[in-house]
């Protein structure tokens, strides 16, 4: 074969993979990120929320594979917080809602980081508990 004809075929086939490839991923079943977005908005639809007396759930978010929880405690201000104190006690109550919450299976199936975000009553970052939900 000629150089030219090589050159076409290699083209062709690498055009075609990739077209198949965007096919399968974007058109026979959404994609990975649209689910999570869909999830997202879930939550969202019911935010904010109260959790308990002093901490609110606000809203979810997605960045690539980590899917965001993020939170308000209402009677904290950061300077009055020993933010070590409150990772240490909240580090397993957030492991063990994302073990037990059926509602983010899909989340733990697919391996995303699942992020817990605390801010204090101003919006000033307190804490943030990342989780990897590989199983």
């Amino acid at each position: 074969m000629k150089r030219h004809t090589i050159i076409t075929v290699i083209v062709g086939a690498t055009i075609g993979a990739a077209v198949l490839f965007m096919v399968q991923r974007f058109i026979l079943s959404p994609s990975t990120e649209t689910t999570l977005l869909q999830i997202s908005n879930e939550f969202n639809r019911q935010c904010p929320m109260m959790v308990d007396k002093i901490t609110r759930f606000d809203n979810t978010s997605v960045n690539n594979h980590e899917f965001r929880f993020s939170y308000t405690i209402l009677n904290a201000v950061k300077d009055s917080v020993d933010t070590l104190q409150l990772r240490h006690y909240l580090e397993p109550v957030v492991r063990q809602g994302i073990t037990n919450n059926a509602r983010i299976e899909f989340l733990r199936q697919n391996r995303i980081i699942i992020s817990c975000l605390y801010k204090d009553k101003n919006g000033i970052k307190l804490t943030e508990i990342k989780v990897a939900t590989a199983q």
